[in-house]
């Protein structure tokens, strides 16, 4: 009975981190897509960092930050779309690694 508990573990886990993986491959397809929508239809390139995630997502940090000010830099100068692919790629090493 062990056996299968273990089982149905692992699956779950290996299901989870294929789908997280997966998803760090597709959502920036998603901002690019976006992206490049809102340049065609406004001829405005918006750019997407880090940072403009944050402040979408309400973190007051992110529109004036008081502390950790070289941090922000860092933040706003990464690109989100290769934010995820990193962190995908990050994901799968970890995951192979036993």
């Amino acid at each position: 009975m062990k056996k299968t508990s273990e089982t149905f573990i692992d699956k779950t886990v290996v299901f989870f981190l294929v789908h997280l993986v997966l998803g760090c491959f597709l959502v920036p397809i998603g901002i690019v897509g976006w992206q490049i929508y809102e340049y065609l239809r406004h001829d405005i390139w918006s750019s997407m960092s880090i940072v403009s995630a944050l402040q979408w997502g309400g973190v007051k940090w992110a529109s004036a930050p008081t502390d950790w000010v070289g941090l922000h830099r860092i933040l706003e100068w990464m690109p989100l779309s290769l934010t995820f692919v990193v962190v995908g790629i990050l994901i799968l090493v970890a995951a192979n690694t036993d």
